[in-house]
């Protein structure tokens, strides 16, 4: 699983569909270049699990590399894997982690937003962040600037735990500017990837890290967004995967609010209170929070 996840030019999504019919998936590697064409992969990515790929000798790599930053990893169908990430489409085969993973974080919810947030923005994600973290919800969000940054702090700040979805190998010292707080993130929750091991943080990464983001959590709030965010590619993730999508309404004049009150507009619950997010979810749910 660690080798063929790590191929070159492998998704999710190719994954499960080469490994479905194969009852070993050991023996792909010992497949004829033409046999693996045939299963969906081009000739490249057929190439390189057979002539450039050593699955003991990468596995045990990357076992020894991860021991070395203090995590582990994690196969689909081991038993600390999270639950709610087997119920996504094309669910990520392996995860590696930093931190600790508990039976607490099923009562996980996402605070996503803008990089460029504004002081009210910022001052909004660290509040509700704080507030559901006291409640016993595990706050998760992507690391990155701006509210990202805010929504991890606030969770912090108020004693709880939260998660970090990066979209890039763990031992990549990324990004920068929060080597700080992955550092308090790692002791009070967890950081997480599904990229291997010494993999950057390309562009292309981001989508994928973001549809874990809302796929994790019980529901997802954009707090700020552009007309063109990847906060809003986490909420359609979110509705994709049956999750709730909640919103901050912002100022109709401001560039950081045209995203979220798109998605008021299709639907998305108007938050102005963290009452308002703490009503959507259910009986079992709510009957878990604290008081």
């Amino acid at each position: 699983f660690l080798a063929l996840n790590a191929a070159k030019g492998m998704t999710p999504r190719l994954f499960w569909k080469i490994v479905q019919g194969v009852p070993d998936p050991s023996r792909i590697f010992s497949m004829s270049e033409e046999q693996l064409m045939g299963m969906g992969l081009n000739r490249e990515v057929a190439g390189h699990l057979l002539h450039e790929c050593d699955p003991e000798h990468f596995s045990g790599q990357e076992e020894q590399r991860i021991r070395e930053i203090g995590g582990k990893i994690l196969i689909h169908g081991d038993s600390g894997y999270p639950p709610s990430l087997l119920q996504i489409a094309d669910p990520p085969p392996v995860l590696y982690l930093v931190g600790t993973l508990t039976k607490e974080d099923r009562l996980a919810f996402s605070i996503v937003g803008s990089r460029a947030a504004s002081t009210q923005g910022r001052l909004n994600a660290e509040t509700i962040a704080g507030k559901l973290a006291g409640l016993g919800l595990t706050i998760v969000s992507g690391l990155a600037m701006g509210i990202d940054t805010w929504a991890h702090q606030g969770a912090l700040m108020a004693g709880g735990r939260t998660i970090a979805l990066l979209g890039c190998g763990l031992d990549h010292p990324y990004p920068k500017y929060n080597r700080d707080l992955r550092e308090r993130i790692a002791e009070h929750g967890a950081l997480v990837s599904e990229f291997p091991l010494g993999a950057p943080p390309l562009p292309m990464n981001f989508p994928r890290r973001n549809r874990l983001i809302s796929g994790i959590s019980m529901g997802t709030l954009v707090v700020e967004a552009a007309k063109k965010s990847g906060s809003l590619i986490t909420a359609k993730f979110a509705l994709d995967q049956g999750r709730d999508v909640f919103a901050i309404p912002g100022n109709i004049r401001s560039p950081l609010s045209s995203g979220v009150n798109a998605l008021i507009k299709k639907g998305a619950k108007l938050v102005e209170r963290v009452q308002d997010i703490i009503e959507e979810f259910p009986d079992e749910v709510r009957k878990y929070l604290r008081s």
